[in-house]
């Protein structure tokens, strides 16, 4: 624990030296952790966040790119390696590559506020008026959403779970109803396989906020993750009954009948959606799932094969032609998945996917040493993602010690408030059950 105290501090020290601007001090400072053996992960990729910001910040481009590619082997998907590309994209007069870092900044985390509005000023640059709309609304939420919980929404995105844990409850204990509170925590919970107690904390924020669309889309995604099909079908029914202009709800609903073997009915609602939102990737892949479970193979080849067209990177899209035993990749197929492999806007989970289908284009095409390297590419870009999994769920055990006295003392004033509210403020981690 005294070491582990130790390391925390000199991480701290390093932020600091960066935050003053003292750039070489910062690295002296992380240089001489960093050659520590027997390093934990964590720490290795703060600190070499440290030295990637601190080079850019010395234009030494080269020197942080080794460090943010040497971050991304340890945590694939970081958010903050994906803005440091961005800025190191606009420093280098390249706004499309930047757009397409930030893009993906803000799909590992969506707590980056920089990024959003940088990605905004871009999307105004390219004359993109959806994209500068978006991201006006989150720099909103994010501007009104408490100091607190936007710490803990950025090392929930970080995998920095059992910190985020414990910033979110210190809120909570003083806001016990805070709903942004509420469903940050329930994502911690599921993060951390506590999936049943993710439900309780979102079935609890639709009883408080009724009448709140965002919560019920959360308890719906709940329910799915614990194999709860009919009654996110339930509430995914309500949502769309109740608040039916949002195309988000029907595809939502369309997506929840799929699940409980409306496949005739989802199909229906994906061409809706699809009237209005014609070059959407996500749902001529939902549309499909649904197809080839109907046997409509070649209406289901044309929705994934669509999807490819108008994002290239998409990844489930090629995995699912893929699954299809009996389709065959074209040359042409090929050449551009290899290039999406390559683009700046494809995430990790798009890469390994696209790895996969690339696998099987090789096999097809009797070229097996090159289809045994994609595999094993793909293996390794899979692996490092399990690797980060298991990393912050080492993390949260390791923490136990620390954390595992209740910040909430039921003994003091459990009579005095409902259940959901004991709740919110015990803890909520699956190792420290009580």
């Amino acid at each position: 624990m005294q070491a582990s105290q130790e390391l925390e501090g000199q991480i701290a020290l390093a932020q600091q030296k960066l935050a003053q601007g003292k750039l070489d001090e910062a690295c002296d400072v992380s240089s001489q952790v960093l050659g520590q053996a027997d390093l934990p992960p964590k720490t290795r990729v703060e600190l070499l966040y440290v030295q990637a910001v601190a080079a850019r910040l010395m234009a030494d481009i080269k020197g942080a790119e080794a460090r943010l590619t040497e971050i991304s082997d340890i945590q694939p998907a970081s958010g903050r390696v994906a803005q440091e590309r961005g800025l190191m994209a606009m420093a280098d007069n390249r706004p499309a590559d930047a757009l397409a870092h930030f893009i993906l900044a803000t799909r590992y985390n969506p707590g980056l506020l920089q990024s959003w509005k940088r990605r905004a000023t871009l999307h105004a640059h390219f004359g993109h008026g959806d994209g500068v709309k978006l991201c006006e609304k989150e720099i909103v939420m994010l501007g009104t959403l408490p100091a607190e919980l936007q710490m803990a929404k950025t090392l929930y995105h970080e995998d920095a779970l059992f910190k985020a844990e414990v910033v979110c409850k210190n809120f909570m204990q003083k806001n016990p109803k805070n709903i942004d509170g509420m469903l940050l925590l329930a994502d911690i919970a599921t993060a951390l396989g506590a999936s049943e107690e993710a439900e309780f904390l979102l079935s609890s924020a639709v009883e408080f906020a009724p009448d709140e669309p965002r919560v019920r889309i959360d308890y719906i995604n709940a329910l799915k993750k614990r194999q709860k099909f009919d009654d996110a079908f339930a509430q995914a029914n309500e949502l769309f009954e109740r608040w039916p202009e949002p195309i988000l709800h029907k595809s939502l609903f369309a997506i929840e009948s799929m699940q409980v073997g409306k496949h005739d009915e989802a199909v229906a609602l994906f061409d809706e959606v699809l009237r209005e939102l014609p070059d959407d990737p996500t749902t001529h892949v939902s549309k499909g799932h649904a197809l080839k479970t109907l046997g409509q193979d070649e209406a289901a080849i044309a929705s994934y094969q669509k999807a490819t067209q108008i994002n290239p990177p998409m990844g489930d899209a090629w995995f699912s032609l893929s699954n299809l035993k009996t389709y065959r990749f074209t040359t042409a197929e090929i050449e551009v998945m290899e290039n999406a492999i390559a683009h700046p806007a494809a995430a990790h989970n798009d890469r390994v996917n696209i790895h996969f289908a690339l696998g099987k284009a090789y096999e097809d095409a009797g070229r097996m040493t090159r289809r045994l390297h994609i595999i094993a590419m793909a293996m390794r870009r899979k692996n490092a993602k399990s690797a980060t999994r298991r990393m912050r769920c080492r993390a949260s055990f390791n923490a136990s010690a620390i954390f595992a006295q209740p910040i909430y003392s039921p003994s003091r004033a459990a009579k005095a408030i409902p259940r959901p509210t004991r709740f919110l403020l015990s803890v909520c981690r699956a190792p420290v059950r009580r």
